[in-house]
């Protein structure tokens, strides 16, 4: 099984490119060469954030982060880390539907 810090590490990493990616995007940023270069992100990344991130209003990405940092303070407080990243994956799964 895989480490659920190390998981929570990178769908946070996901997400923050996504908001970086659309704030962006929004404000005129240009292609995603552009893009990567104001976000400091690999154009490759940037293309998927941008693709993804269409599916989100920039309100349900910062909610999204609050989550992820909810679980990660829940996960370092004593909450068991595999729950709380099953929760936490099944909530996001969930607000795609």
């Amino acid at each position: 099984d895989a480490n659920p810090f190390y998981l929570l590490t990178m769908i946070t990493r996901q997400y923050r490119i996504m908001v970086k990616v659309k704030d962006a995007a929004s404000s005129g940023g240009g292609n995603e060469y552009d893009i990567a270069k104001l976000v400091g992100e690999s154009p490759y990344p940037v293309k998927k954030a941008l693709q993804q991130s269409r599916q989100y209003k920039i309100e349900e990405l910062d909610a999204i982060m609050e989550r992820l940092l909810e679980t990660d303070y829940a996960m370092k407080t004593g909450a068991d880390p595999e729950t709380a990243i099953d929760v936490l994956v099944a909530e996001l799964t969930q607000r795609n539907r």
